[in-house]
């Protein structure tokens, strides 16, 4: 389904950092991401950028959504924009 995907979704979390599956398939995102460009929509729940760091350098370089920042719905409200221009462009 990733393959098919225009974009991902991935909500980085503590518990998302030490599970192999969500690390499986972020790989695969990635791998797109760096190829394609622009495929990866990271949110940051409860973590910070130094945690993202420590678990992968170069995914605290994307820009990210934070929970701790906006709320549910102003994030929700950001990717139905990101999604609206890239559909419409």
């Amino acid at each position: 389904g990733l393959s098919l995907s225009r974009f991902g979704i991935v909500v980085f979390s503590e518990p998302f950092f030490f599970k192999s599956w969500p690390q499986y398939e972020l790989d695969g995102l990635v791998q797109r991401h760096l190829k394609e460009g622009n495929v990866l929509l990271p949110i940051w729940h409860k973590v910070s950028k130094d945690d993202v760091m420590q678990h992968s350098p170069s995914l605290s370089d994307i820009v990210a959504l934070n929970s701790s920042v906006f709320t549910i719905s102003e994030i929700a409200q950001q990717l139905k924009i990101l999604l609206d221009e890239a559909t419409n462009a």
